[in-house]
């Protein structure tokens, strides 16, 4: 183990836009006293300022000739809104069903409703119950839609939302839909009557007694649960009512000031849950819209890809926002709508030719104390002398079976995900009060900070986002080591994709952590916990994991870090790194860089 500093002055990499993107503004993110110094108090979206409404209905766009071309297109687009409402009408419709049966049970046995549907099953006793007591529901049903027949009409609830969503209109210029000429939504008044006709006889609706698994009802009493279970009943409807973008906005506007309000961690998980159901209900009216527009042969190919970028949008909003549930449709829809969400920017992405070169080492950087590392190590002696002792180790051959080590190249993560909205990151460290984060489609970060970055313009960094959560297609792309399973949690998978240059200032983590290079090459140092008092411990207990010390700045700036004892390693494609919980590591990206960290207790 080496003792003192080796300095090395780092240039700052060439960074990001000095222009505000269409998505969002650059904000600043403050972090809990008790994670991780990358973690944030709440995640990135629930900060960002809200332009506009979160569903609104395009309004008419220049008329123009349909070439074939773009007839083609039409079609193909067609095509996967027809199967993105599929599988939004087939995951309300059975998520209807499951609280169907767990408020049978709970009505035969006085059982609770489980807060993951996902996790348990139907008993039989409350199969039977719901079998039971089957036609006295529809019954029951019936007369709570005549109930409802005679007061839909009415325009009391409508105004209340309208106040409830600080006057949010309905399209994007402000008019009504009728104003507008759009018939979306006509005859609304005689499709609430007929429902029980028309409803596909596999498909269950949502009644406004109901609410989805989790949702306590307690916590949304009143017009919040009323207005999600109508949203969610409308999605077996061949046409909503007029008013349904107007209540989705007010519900939304409303979820969101719940979701800010406090500690990240003290939010209801209720208030996640409504955000998640009332953005699937809304990319079931973004789409509905949508495949009318695509009727009208007079519209622009361009709005049709502009509605397409919303519609993912809003998945990725419900996505980051929400909490998780299982076989969430806002995952298969913005994934069938990538490929056209990304032909709404104003200039066409192309590749651009030096994201296809392979990607080598850049910058320099001199291993004075090489960590051990040791090749796909047992098991047992991995839990026995690292996880149990807390000893760093440089893992070989544990991801030599990925595909990511083969596809993971920037065309590649933007055929999959270009339209996707990521957090990032802008600044040096997020320890420089310039530091700041903005909203950027993975299309917009990788062009401009990592392929083709601005002259002195400040780094930009993808770090620390569940981005495999957010897009499963990437997550098949790998597979979690075994060492991950040895704790007493799942382990949780964070991606970092950044230009070269990015720095992760010298902390430490509450967690055990494998850190997986798929792409290029980073620098890292380690020092365990017993060298913290040569360290430069920062004095903000926001910031108290991290060291103030610049780890390959001059050596004369200080001098107590230049007598703690440390490890260091390059980590190469396919490497990896096992990081004990309260190890310190700094982290320094030696050329465009892909990363993969699974943390877990």
């Amino acid at each position: 183990m080496c003792t003192g500093s080796h300095g090395w002055s780092r240039i700052p990499s060439p960074g990001c836009c000095d222009q505000t993107t269409n998505i969002d503004q650059p904000v600043t993110r403050h972090r809990s006293f008790n994670a991780p110094a990358r973690s944030p108090v709440r995640p990135l979206l629930l900060t960002f300022h809200l332009a506009g409404n979160m569903c609104s209905l395009p309004a008419p766009e220049t008329s123009e000739a349909v070439s074939g071309d773009a007839e083609g297109e039409i079609q193909k687009l067609a095509e996967l809104v027809r199967k993105g409402l599929e599988v939004v009408k087939r995951r309300v419709s059975e998520e209807a069903e499951e609280v169907r049966k767990y408020t049978g049970s709970k009505e035969a046995k006085g059982a609770t409703r489980p807060q993951d549907n996902r996790a348990e099953t139907p008993t039989l006793e409350g199969a039977n119950a719901k079998r039971k007591s089957e036609s006295s529901e529809d019954s029951d049903a019936a007369k709570r839609r005549a109930r409802e027949d005679e007061t839909h009409a009415s325009e009391d609830e409508a105004t209340s939302l309208r106040n409830a969503s600080s006057g949010n209109d309905i399209s994007h210029t402000g008019n009504s839909q009728e104003e507008n000429g759009r018939p979306y939504g006509e005859g609304a008044g005689e499709g609430r009557r007929a429902e029980a006709s028309v409803l596909a006889p596999t498909l269950r609706q949502f009644s406004e007694d109901m609410l989805p698994t989790g949702v306590e009802e307690e916590v949304v009493a009143g017009w919040v649960g009323q207005t999600l279970s109508r949203l969610l009943g409308f999605v077996a409807l061949p046409s909503p009512p007029r008013d349904a973008v107007v209540s989705a906005n007010a519900l939304l506007d409303y979820t969101w000031q719940k979701l800010n309000t406090g500690h990240w961690q003290n939010v209801p998980v209720t208030w996640r849950l409504v955000f998640t159901w009332g953005s699937i209900a809304v990319v079931h009216l973004l789409l509905a819209g949508l495949q009318w527009g695509l009727s009208d042969a007079t519209k622009a190919l361009h709005a049709h890809f502009s509605s397409a970028a919303e519609i993912v949008r809003a998945c990725d909003r419900g996505l980051l926002m929400g909490a998780p549930v299982g076989d969430n449709p806002l995952h298969t829809v913005a994934s069938l709508l990538n490929h056209h969400a990304r032909r709404s920017a104003q200039e066409s992405v192309t590749d651009l030719p030096s994201e296809t070169l392979p990607v080598s080492q850049q910058d320099e950087a001199s291993v004075h104390c090489p960590l051990p590392s040791e090749r796909c190590p047992p098991l047992d002696r991995f839990l026995l002398k690292c996880m149990n002792k807390g000893v760093p180790l440089k893992l070989l051959g544990i991801a030599d079976h990925w595909p990511a080590l083969k596809l993971w190249r920037i065309p590649y993560l933007r055929e999959i995900a270009g339209a996707r909205t990521v957090p990032v990151e802008v600044g040096a460290r997020y320890t420089d009060a310039t530091w700041s984060q903005t909203l950027l489609t993975l299309d917009d970060y990788l062009t401009r900070f990592v392929s083709n970055p601005a002259p002195g313009a400040p780094t930009g960094y993808l770090a620390q986002h569940q981005l495999l959560d957010q897009i499963p297609e990437l997550r098949d792309d790998l597979l979690v080591p075994d060492y991950c399973h040895l704790g007493e949690e799942e382990p949780r998978l964070h991606a970092w994709i950044g230009p070269r240059g990015t720095v992760s200032p010298l902390h430490h983590d509450p967690d055990h952590n494998i850190l997986v290079q798929v792409v290029g090459y980073k620098y890292i140092r380690l020092y365990a916990e017993d060298q913290s008092s040569l360290l430069y411990p920062h004095p903000d207990p926001l910031l108290s994991n991290t060291s103030q010390a610049e780890i390959e700045g001059p050596e004369t700036d200080w001098p107590l870090l230049q007598q703690a004892q440390y490890h260091d390693l390059v980590l190469a494609p396919g490497e990896a790194v096992y990081i004990p919980p309260r190890y310190w590591h700094y982290v320094r990206s030696l050329s465009t860089s892909f990363s993969v960290s699974f943390w877990w207790r």
